[in-house]
This record gives C-alpha cells, structure tokens and sequence, in this order.
C-alpha cells in the first residue's frame, strides 16, 4: 500500500505539474499566435506603405522625366532666343552705322543747301541791283533817245554815235539778263534736287 500511495502521489504531482506546463504552453501559444497576427497586420500596412511608395516614387520619376524634357525644350528654346538677340544686335548696330553715315551725310547736304541757298540769295541781291542798274540804264537810254530825237536834225554824226551807244546798252542789258535768268534757273535746279535726296 505505501508503493501504491507514493505513485499515486508522484502521479499527483507529475500530473499537476504537466497540467500547468500544458496551461504555460497554452497560453505562451495564444501569446504567441496574437503577436503572429499583430505581425501579419504590420506586415501588410508596411506592404501597403510600400506599394504606395513605389507608386509614388514612378509618379515622381514620370515627372521628373517629364520635367527633364521640358528642361530640355526650355534650353532649345533659351539657344534660339540667344542666337536671336545676337542676331538683332548686330542688325541693330548695322542699323545705328548707318543711320550714323545718313546722319553724316544730311549734315553735309544741309550745309551744301544752306550754302547754296546763301549763294542763291546773293544772287538774287545781285539780280535785284542789276535790275535797278537796267532800269537806271533804259531811264538814261530813253532820256539819251528823247535828246538824240530832238537834236536829230542838227547832229547826224553825234546821233549815228548815240545810237551805236544805244545798241551796245542794248545788248549789254539783253546778255546780263539772259545770264542772270540761267544763274536763278541752275540755282532752283540745285536746292530742287538736294530737297529730293
């Protein structure tokens, strides 16, 4: 009997310890499958986390690519502008050269129009007084006629002389006028043509 009741009591005790190992293992399992599901959960958000970051990281390498390009066309196009303006800046200093030489040369045309202006206004003073010299001659000449008419009769030879003098005036009147007309003619001709250059 005293065999019988030791095992009884060492299976008391084995049994008692294997039903608390048996709760240990329980309940280390049930920790065991919470933290397996908490990891699972993790899991997928991280892999959720992660395709939306490799979505956005194509998202972003499309548009950087995007970006590349119209960097690119933006650098073509800044090229072309570039070469423009050195275009238009050449054209404009040709532009400013030759307004320059137009410059210079209605500087030296208006000096030439003044300067003949200046000759045709003296000319024209000249004209003015060898008209009054004429006028004062065919006053004389009409006077030196009245007297020739008058003294006709009495003095041949002093009339064949007055009136040869009277023919000389004549034509000396006749050639200043003449000359005097194609020197306002040639005049008007120049100021003419420099006022059309």
């Amino acid at each position: 009997m005293t065999l019988i009741a030791c095992a009884s009591c060492i299976l008391s005790v084995f049994i008692a310890y294997f039903s608390r190992e048996k709760e240990l293992l329980v309940t280390e399992d049930k920790s065991l499958k919470d933290e397996y599901c908490t990891l699972q959960e993790q899991l997928q958000e991280k892999s959720t986390e992660l395709d939306v970051t490799r979505n956005q990281i194509l998202t972003d390498q499309e548009h950087l690519r995007a970006c590349q390009i119209s960097l690119e066309e933006k650098e073509t196009e800044l090229d072309v502008a570039r070469n423009q303006l050195l275009t238009d800046q050449e054209h404009l200093c040709a532009c400013q050269i030759a307004l320059e030489e137009k410059d210079r040369e209605c500087r030296t045309l208006q000096g030439k129009y003044n300067q003949l202006r200046e000759q045709f206004q003296e000319k024209s003073n000249t004209l003015e007084e060898t008209r009054a010299q004429l006028f004062t001659s065919e006053e004389k000449l009409q006077k030196l006629q009245l007297e020739a008419r008058e003294q006709a009769c009495s003095q041949k030879k002093e009339d064949n002389f007055f009136n040869q003098y009277l023919l000389r005036v004549e034509k000396k009147y006749a050639k200043a006028v003449e000359n005097q007309a194609l020197e306002i003619e040639h005049l008007h001709d120049l100021i003419g043509s420099l006022m059309k250059e």
